[in-house]
């Protein structure tokens, strides 16, 4: 959330190189400070007498899964090429101007978050889910038809509610679907769907850029969330016929 706009500021200072120079630095002096102070315990390892039971897949995990990949894929499809698309929209965009434009997101996903979790406890989180990627394919939609700094700084902003909810939803969908004693498996299952995601999400997003700009970037992963968002309501509509 903070880093873009810190970035922004010290990029005309120090240059890129000195930046990232600057920053493996902080990182390194990071890792010794934690591997001084951080305690290590032994931890004793135990025999396993039953074979770990197999992990029940359904149609609904591997959904929200899939899901959950979409999601990380889109972010990391866009957020390479946020900087060059600001400054196609304002040829005199400055710095910090790009850093608040990448740094949105992650504000409003910090304010919205705890808010937002409040509600999928409360509320049905499908219901929740359905709502937060309506609002993230309309927040990439709006992105690239940007005209203007401000309404690009919006659409990011709103990206940034979306993210919020849509995470803890998922989360809850797949406990809710997985038994108590496979809790662990269904979330490492979630983390590698994420890793996946973020993997794959820059080649989508280079592909996008090299066939057709920008712009083609935001409204094609916008595409991709409405795909999503069609597939929640035929699964719901099909498990309640179904039930």
């Amino acid at each position: 959330m903070v880093a873009p706009v810190i970035g922004s500021v010290l990029v005309p200072l120090v240059t890129f190189r000195g930046l990232v120079f600057t920053s493996a630095i902080i990182l390194f002096l990071n890792c010794i400070f934690l591997s001084k102070n951080l305690p290590n315990p032994k931890v004793e390892t135990k025999s396993l007498d039953k074979k770990p039971e197999t992990f029940k897949w359904n149609l609904g995990i591997f959904f929200l899964l899939t899901a959950t990949f979409l999601v990380q894929a889109v972010n990391n499809a866009v957020s390479p090429y946020i900087a060059f698309f600001v400054q196609e929209i304002s040829r005199n965009t400055g710095g910090l101007s790009i850093g608040l434009s990448v740094s949105a997101t992650g504000i409003m996903t910090f304010l919205t978050a705890r808010s937002l979790g409040k509600l999928v406890d409360r509320y049905s989180a499908a219901l929740i889910l359905f709502a937060m990627l309506t609002l993230g394919g309309f927040s990439l939609f709006l992105s690239s038809i940007a005209d203007s700094l401000f309404i690009f700084i919006m659409s990011r902003a709103i990206f940034g509610i979306s993210d919020a909810g849509v995470n803890p939803a998922i989360e809850v969908q797949i406990t809710k679907m997985t038994k108590p004693n496979q809790l662990n498996r269904s979330f490492s299952y979630i983390q590698s769907a994420q890793s996946v995601g973020v993997a794959v999400g820059p080649f989508i997003g280079a592909f996008l850029n090299t066939h057709g700009g920008y712009q083609l970037v935001f409204s094609s992963v916008s595409g991709l969330y409405w795909v999503l968002i069609i597939a929640i309501i035929v699964f719901y509509l099909l498990r309640r016929k179904s039930d």
